[in-house]
């Protein structure tokens, strides 16, 4: 299950640089 526990991350990590970056243009 460790694999599904890195791609989980990942994902979740990604997922969390996407937002900011919106955030960031939006606000911009």
């Amino acid at each position: 299950m460790p694999l599904l526990g890195e791609f989980g991350r990942r994902s979740m990590g990604r997922r969390f640089v996407v937002t900011v970056r919106i955030r960031r243009t939006g606000r911009s």
